[in-house]
């Protein structure tokens, strides 16, 4: 069967627009509330799209900082 690609939630894509509106891994938690409730989402929406974010991999060193507040790593 023939499998369909590509996104189907718009027509186009902009790099500036989603370095200037997507949060950065190294966010404070104020900041990412005060970012998603700019784009009318909810503190229940962060944490839904944050979980679905790092389910897999990831590093270390985007997320240990916000949870142990630790600069050793090792």
């Amino acid at each position: 069967w023939t499998v369909m690609l590509g996104r189907r939630n718009s027509a186009t894509a902009s790099l500036s627009a989603a370095n200037n509106n997507i949060p950065s891994p190294a966010s404070s938690l104020s900041t990412l509330i005060s970012s998603f409730q700019a784009h009318g989402l909810s503190t229940k929406d962060l944490v839904a799209l944050s979980g679905a974010h790092t389910i897999g991999q990831s590093r270390c060193a985007f997320f240990r900082t916000r949870i142990y507040n630790e600069t050793n790593i090792n």
